[in-house]
């Protein structure tokens, strides 16, 4: 295995490149420039809000992640999503696992585009396929104002693809272990509230109440929020709420709110007739996710030290950390890992280890692999 930041250092033959690159960047020409740099490789990956190796977090740049070796196999395929059906798109590129031998351990890494789906669907459509036996990581590619315009990259023998509004899979199995870690770092205040409405990605009401009033009252929200444009957006950032799922609660993102309605506006969709809790994170609980997810991770690979660690990181984690927080962060994982990392930072994030779902907002995963 091999990684590299801002430059090209892969094996001879890699089995496959994961290719992590700035939506502020001209991404259709990053993407050419490696495959000429490596015809014929099999290559994912997609444009990034950041991202981040070892050397530390960075924007405006690129990284490449190279698999390879004797232990190594992988198959990958590109989807579109036609008429907004990411859950056939995601069945369908998925379908490539039928065409790997499975080794001792087996993973399949999604992109997606996050412009204007159900990410939800994305997971259910390649459950539908692969179903409990292989894990789920990856994240939505970001474009250059977060969530719109991303690219998707997927490269074959036949050339490589740079587009939009398709999923993009690898099928990666290996004769050493592979780990998952997920860590979010917010924690739920007091007792559960019912959704008695919501919608495609809105809250309406909280147990018969307006959903932007509850919330504003049980965080002791100040009377100036709305008097700046970012005010609300700063004070939810951190302040999530989280979805009961049968043994945690996972946070979804309030990224904005209807005055009038008086609604909140969710990173990802919370289904109605639920329970949610009001959550609440600050530097030091972000930070500490990292340990969450590096315990995880490392710890499923069985004693065998990592040969590398791809993070999937969330972007809205990044207005969280700040800047000497995201330093931090990517030192504390390296000085986890002991071995080279990589990753980026993405709209929304994709881990499915248990169950049929698997979408997170506001939370790093960790691919290891041993």
């Amino acid at each position: 295995m091999a990684m590299a930041y801002g430059e090209l250092d892969l094996p001879d033959r890699p089995e496959l490149v994961m290719m992590y690159v700035s939506a502020s960047l001209d991404p259709a020409a990053a993407a050419a420039a490696i495959a000429d740099l490596a015809p014929g490789v099999s290559l994912v990956g997609c444009t990034s809000r950041g991202e981040l190796s070892h050397t530390g977090p960075a924007q405006d740049s690129v990284v490449l992640v190279a698999l390879g070796g004797a232990g190594v196999r992988c198959r990958t395929a590109i989807a579109p999503i036609v008429d907004g059906d990411a859950r056939t798109a995601a069945a369908t590129a998925a379908r490539c696992a039928d065409e790997l031998d499975p080794l001792a351990s087996t993973v399949m890494v999604v992109f997606s585009d996050g412009s204007d789906i159900d990410q939800d669907d994305v997971i259910r459509g390649a459950y539908d396929t692969v179903g409990a036996a292989i894990p789920l990581v990856g994240g939505g590619a970001c474009g250059a104002h977060l969530q719109f315009d991303p690219t998707l990259f997927r490269q074959d023998e036949t050339g490589i693809v740079a587009t939009s509004g398709v999923i993009v899979v690898a099928a990666i199995t290996s004769t050493g272990p592979i780990g998952i870690g997920v860590g979010h770092g917010f924690d739920p205040d007091g007792e559960p509230e019912v959704v008695t409405a919501s919608g495609r990605d809105v809250v309406t009401t909280l147990g018969e109440r307006p959903a932007l009033d509850a919330y504003l009252r049980h965080h002791d929200a100040p009377a100036d929020l709305f008097d700046t444009p970012d005010g609300f957006a700063d004070f939810a950032r951190a302040r999530p709420l989280g979805v009961a799922r049968r043994t945690r609660v996972e946070p979804r993102a309030v990224v904005g709110a209807d005055q009038t309605a008086r609604t909140l506006t969710m990173g990802a969709t919370v289904p109605p007739g639920g329970l949610v809790w009001l959550m609440h994170g600050d530097l030091e609980s972000a930070l500490g996710a990292i340990d969450v997810a590096a315990d995880d991770c490392l710890d499923a690979l069985g004693g065998r030290a990592p040969l590398a660690v791809v993070a999937f990181d969330c972007a809205a984690r990044r207005t969280v950390l700040g800047g000497d927080g995201l330093v931090a962060e990517v030192d504390r994982l390296a000085g986890r890992a002991g071995c080279p990392v990589a990753g980026l930072y993405t709209y929304g994030e994709i881990a499915r280890t248990s169950g049929s779902t698997g979408f997170h907002n506001l939370t790093v995963v960790l691919l290891a692999f041993g």
